[in-house]
């Protein structure tokens, strides 16, 4: 994901949820039984698989619903309150011919899933469009797996273009974070994190107050696709319009950022990627710290401003 604009490729992201479980049309549920009980082992040294049954032990209820090219919403639950783990992937991601006890260990290794007792739900985002997932529940306690793999797959829809697009995002004010800094310690913090506060704006071609926008360096136009900012843009809440970023200056002529962006429109619809031109950001182009206090400042108080991402 996209951090202060550094990134690593969400396409190879694993997603791991507190509880998952899915149902849809077009979807699969199947069971995995695990290999046999292996009472000598050490959970230290891998996962025991133990010998439940959907007669003698837990159960798990899987549904997806409300699913979309972007996110679907989740609820699993279980027929006990015994704990549960539990990890969402891409299907691309699960390795063809395992099974039992191996699929178990190779769950536990490589997703690290979270434990979880009792019904739960969540809205599963962002997906990919068009993408076949695949959910994987199973019963775990004490390193040791409790019943059998229950797993279900479904498919993201495929993306419709939504009615509203991103016209222009562009950067209103720019702010020096040492200077506010010295007129508010409250913004010492910053200073450890970034160089500058950009204030910044999008136009849309009708009005609409469900945004993502953010910034990026230029050289993530050449390492990574399209899918791969969308992607990162959709981890995030809808963004403020105007919006507070924390920024750095360009090194350099050659260190360049643009903006990127995606609107929603009244039906759901997500517009195409809006990828602007590339610019430079230099101190010399900040306003006075106290114009940035000023648009913070409350009745009573300066607020001092968290940075979203």
């Amino acid at each position: 994901m996209l951090r202060n604009g550094y990134l690593l490729s969400l396409l190879t992201l694993v997603m791991v949820v507190f509880a998952v479980g899915c149902e849809s049309k077009g979807g699969n549920n199947s069971t995995i039984t695990p290999g046999p009980e292996r009472p000598d082992e050490d959970p230290e040294d891998g996962p025991v698989v133990g010998p439940g049954t959907e007669e003698d032990g837990m159960t798990i209820e899987i549904i997806v619903t409300d699913i979309s090219a972007y996110s679907a919403m989740l609820t699993v639950t279980p027929s006990t309150d015994e704990k549960y783990a539990c990890v969402f992937i891409s299907s691309a991601q699960w390795p063809d011919m395992i099974e039992g006890d191996d699929a178990v260990k190779y769950i536990v290794d490589n997703f690290n899933p979270a434990l979880f007792q009792g019904e739960y739900s969540e809205e599963l985002q962002p997906l990919m469009p068009d993408t076949e997932y695949m959910v994987i529940a199973f019963g775990y306690d004490g390193g040791v797996a409790t019943t059998e793999l229950f797993t279900y797959t479904f498919t993201s829809l495929k993306a419709q273009v939504g009615s509203v697009e991103i016209l222009d995002i562009k950067l209103l004010k720019l702010f020096d974070v040492a200077e506010v800094a010295a007129l508010d310690p409250a913004y010492e913090e910053f200073l450890e994190v970034c160089e500058c506060f950009g204030v910044v704006e999008a136009t849309t071609s009708k009005p609409c107050d469900t945004l993502w926008f953010w910034w990026y360096e230029e050289w993530m136009l050449e390492e990574y696709s399209e899918a791969a900012i969308i992607e990162d843009l959709l981890m995030y809440d809808y963004a403020n319009n105007p919006e507070l970023m924390d920024m750095y200056y360009s090194m350099d002529g050659s260190d360049r950022f643009f903006f990127a962006g995606l609107a929603n429109d009244e039906a759901g619809a997500t517009s195409e990627l809006y990828i602007g031109e590339c610019f430079t950001l230099s101190k010399d182009m900040c306003s006075p710290a106290e114009e940035f206090l000023a648009m913070v400042k409350t009745e009573s108080n300066s607020v001092v401003m968290f940075a979203r991402r």
